[in-house]
Parts: structure tokens; C-alpha cells; sequence
């Protein structure tokens, strides 16, 4: 029994250790799509960390088997948080939120095995509210809604599977209304315009 449990814990401390590791970013490197400590045969797990040339830490980031893996993480040079969020077997997995400089969120969101799924959320960074909606397997499905930074309604309507449905209604910054029915030609010029706007 005694030896059952030194064997448990051996493989334990051994686990304990190899996650514990850390190294700097510039002394990994990428082979095949994984990453590497520079001179080693296998795949890296443990933390890695990038810095600015001032030496304040730029990125956080964890690793296991080659592949970004667990929380990762981005600072602004003033120290503040600019992106949170975590990975699955290198890829984009769970909630994230990205900030402005001054700590006020500009995004939030959660991805699911690497695409956009749920509520997300946008601001301004006065802290008033940008957008919200709602994305299913990476397109826009359901109720969604724009702000302008003054507050002001900017758009509201409703996507399926990235198209929207029925009426689009759109407010200027004054308030004015218009509502409409987008065409085809409409909604591919629509959807350019929404990926260049919205988080990818």
C-alpha cells in the first residue's frame, strides 16, 4: 500500500513540476504547428511569457503538448489587462473579454472550439453600450442591436445562420428612423460592412 501511494505521489510531483515550467517566448519556436523550447525533440508544456522592450510582460500564455492550451492572456505597457481568455488544444475555447487602456471593456464573448457561439456584448470607451447579439457557429443568429457613442439606437433586427430576418430598422445619430426589408444585394453588402465593425 505504502508503495502504491509513493508511486502516486511521484507521478504527481512529476506532473506538478512539468506544468510549473516557464520560459520566455523567444526561446521556444515553432515546428509543424507546435511549439518547441529551442534544442528540444519534444512538443513544450508550461507558461510561457512574451515582454516589451521595457521588460513589462506583453503576453501570458500556457502550453501543453506543443499547443496553446488554458488561460491565456495580453497587458497593455501600463500593466492593465488587454485580452483574457483561454484555449483548448490550441484552440479558442470558453469566455474571453478584451479592454481598452483604460481598463473600461471594449468586448466580450465566449468561442467554442475555436468559433463564436453565444452572447457578445461591445462598449464604447466611455463605457456606453456598442452592440449586442447573439452568434451561432461563428454567424449571427437572433436579435441584435447597435448603439451609437452618444447612446443613440443605431440598428436593430434579426440574423439566421449569419442572414438577417425581415425588417431591418436603422436610427441616425439624431434619432431619425428608417426601416427596411434587406435585398440579396443588400445583405452581402451588409455583411461586409458587419465584419469589418464586429470582433473576429
Amino acid at each position: 500500500m505504502r508503495t502504491l501511494v509513493f508511486i502516486l505521489l511521484a507521478i504527481l510531483n512529476f506532473q506538478v513540476a512539468v506544468f510549473a515550467q516557464e520560459t520566455d517566448e523567444d526561446k521556444t519556436e515553432r515546428r509543424s504547428g507546435l511549439i518547441y523550447l529551442k534544442g528540444e525533440d519534444s512538443p513544450y508544456t508550461g507558461l510561457v511569457k512574451e515582454y516589451f522592450e521595457s521588460g513589462k510582460v506583453r503576453v501570458t500564455k500556457n502550453v501543453k503538448n506543443g499547443l496553446l492550451d488554458g488561460t491565456y492572456a495580453e497587458y497593455f505597457e501600463n500593466g492593465k489587462t488587454k485580452y483574457q481568455g483561454s484555449f483548448t488544444a490550441g484552440k479558442l475555447n470558453g469566455q474571453f473579454t478584451m479592454f481598452y487602456t483604460n481598463g473600461q471593456k471594449e468586448y466580450s464573448g465566449s468561442m467554442a472550439n475555436g468559433k463564436k457561439q453565444g452572447k457578445y456584448f461591445g462598449w464604447f470607451e466611455n463605457g456606453q453600450p456598442s452592440f449586442e447579439g447573439t452568434y451561432k457557429a461563428d454567424k449571427k443568429h437572433g436579435a441584435w442591436a447597435e448603439w451609437y457613442v452618444n447612446g443613440q439606437k443605431g440598428m436593430e433586427g434579426k440574423y439566421k445562420k449569419g442572414n438577417p430576418v425581415g425588417n431591418i430598422t436603422y436610427w441616425d445619430e439624431s434619432g431619425e428612423k428608417t426601416s427596411y426589408k434587406p435585398s440579396k444585394k443588400d445583405e452581402k453588402l451588409l455583411k461586409k460592412i458587419e465584419n469589418m465593425n464586429n470582433p473576429k
